[in-house]
């Protein structure tokens, strides 16, 4: 084993992120300074277990409604095998806890819940519209200024604070039943189907609308880049479309952040470029 002053600094990054996250039994506190009556493996200690307090505090408030689904005992239990396998690597913990769905899809415990991974996925889509930078509101003349003809060349940009979820289970119903001002009378039958959620942050917070599968085909497409007839040629290729309603829902809820025109002759749809 190196000695002390023989430690570099690789060394010591790696044996600190051990000692904390797995809970080594290395060399680290031998060259912590000694304070007072605390020794240098309490204080790496004290250090550990405020680490993991603070990244097991900002999961729960991420994933308020996987807690609520599973208890305190069971999210605990998540929480203390999750954190070791996914430690921090950022200052800002608005980045943390990305990888809690897929680690939930793969816990033998949660075997019981398959719905919870798709909760988990709705609640951190959640945390990154609520965190998304501002827009300004659509000018719908700029739309209404486009002639037919001109479709081909129309493309949109969607607003930032905006995402589709897409789930094999009544995703939206779970996660109202589940939320704490819910009725206690009402429950979900999980027969019931998939069900697919656009969200975007309004005036008064977070939205939630269902989607059809069309609707979320033509969403996709234009956020892809296809101009707006190749959204359309993409969309009823696939499924039973009108296109005047899906248009006008999704101006309405406020997805659209802006349109341009661009012709073909420059860059043909930009999915192209």
């Amino acid at each position: 084993m190196s000695q002390p002053n023989q430690l570099n600094l690789q060394e010591l990054q790696s044996q600190f992120a051990d000692y904390v996250y797995q809970q080594a039994d290395n060399a680290l506190p031998n060259f912590i300074q000694t304070r007072a009556d605390l020794q240098g493996k309490d204080i790496l200690g004290i250090y550990r277990n405020n680490t993991l307090n603070i990244l097991k505090s900002d999961l729960e408030l991420v994933y308020p409604t996987v807690l609520s689904i599973v208890g305190e005992d069971f999210f605990n239990a998540l929480v203390h095998h999750y954190i070791p396998l996914n430690p921090s690597h950022s200052g800002d913990l608005r980045n943390y806890g990305e990888n809690f769905a897929d680690f939930i899809s793969h816990f033998p415990a949660a075997e019981s819940l398959p719905y919870l991974p798709d909760v988990a996925r709705l609640e951190w889509r959640w945390h990154q519209v609520y965190h998304a930078a501002d827009h300004t509101p659509f000018d719908i003349n700029k739309l209404a200024a486009a002639k037919p003809e001109d479709y081909d060349q129309l493309f949109f940009s969607l607003i930032e604070a905006s995402a589709l979820i897409q789930s094999d289970y009544p995703i939206l119903d779970i996660w109202q039943v589940s939320q704490p001002d819910a009725d206690s009378k009402l429950s979900v039958d999980l027969d019931d189907g998939a069900q697919n959620i656009l969200m975007l942050r309004t005036d008064n917070g977070i939205a939630m609308h269902l989607l059809s599968d069309s609707e979320v085909t033509f969403i996709e497409s234009l956020a892809e880049g296809y101009s707006l007839a190749t959204a359309y040629e993409k969309t009823v290729q696939e499924h039973e479309f009108d296109i005047n309603a899906s248009l006008q829902k999704i101006i309405q809820v406020g997805l659209l952040n802006d349109c341009y025109l661009q012709t073909n002759t420059q860059t043909g749809d930009n999915n192209d470029q």
